[in-house]
């Protein structure tokens, strides 16, 4: 199948042939030059409204943080401990470190380079993915039933309660 019959493909405009050896005329480089004005100016409308909305955002973060310390300090762990579980790859067997016989050189030096020998196939972000999609398909009603939650609700209401007061 060749591009111009393609449907999904449109041509470009030939120019007339006999027009080929001249330069582009003064209005196409007034034109252009104009173009080139208007997207400097663009491109810094665009910048000025990012830095503009990332200093919004950072001041409401800021204020929030100060309100709200404690809940800002619990989902910063959660998503540390989020982002650990999804960047540190699950071990298989037991830790070969165990007798000091295995701190040599030689010992610890092999070990770096079959670290950096593994290659992890799978990237952050479909790790990152597959952890929000298994969060997201847990069933609410078993674990609110279990005994479990129960527990942990009524150590979390002790917590809290013993932070509020004064």
């Amino acid at each position: 199948m060749s591009y111009q019959n393609s449907p999904m493909v449109t041509p470009l405009p030939r120019r007339d042939p006999s027009d080929a050896g001249s330069a582009a005329s003064g209005s196409d480089t007034s034109r252009l030059s104009d173009l080139r004005a208007e997207l400097a100016d663009l491109s810094t409308t665009v910048a000025e409204m990012t830095a503009k909305r990332a200093a919004q955002s950072a001041a409401s973060l800021r204020q929030t943080i100060e309100t709200r310390p404690w809940q800002s300090l619990g989902v910063a762990t959660a998503i540390g401990a989020i982002l650990a579980i999804a960047i540190v790859p699950a071990r298989k067997r037991g830790f070969r470190y165990d007798d000091y016989s295995s701190y040599t050189p030689s010992h610890i030096a092999a070990s770096v380079r079959r670290a950096a020998d593994r290659v992890d196939t799978q990237p952050l972000t479909s790790r990152f993915e597959r952890l929000v999609d298994s969060i997201s398909n847990i069933d609410t009603a078993a674990v609110t039933a279990s005994p479990a939650f129960d527990t942990a609700k009524t150590w979390l209401q002790s917590v809290l309660n013993g932070v509020r007061r004064p």
